[in-house]
């Protein structure tokens, strides 16, 4: 069996070959868990707004809707 030396600790064989698999299939699954992706909007759709009032809503869908 073969001893690889890396960082001034002695590794075997089987034990590389375990992290690289490890970290080729846990890592993507750990990497999706953590950054979701977001929902894509479909044509026509908006995203909520949120206002703080009626008067504030009006204004960023005319906005919107002039800009389109």
């Amino acid at each position: 069996m073969s001893v690889y030396t890396i960082a001034g600790r002695q590794f075997q064989s089987h034990q590389l070959s375990l992290a690289v698999l490890g970290s080729v299939f846990v890592g993507p699954w750990v990497y999706s868990k953590i950054f979701k992706r977001q929902k894509t909007l479909k044509e026509g759709e908006m995203p909520p707004l949120n206002p703080s009032n009626k008067e504030e809503e009006a204004f960023i869908l005319k906005y919107i809707k002039d800009h389109k």
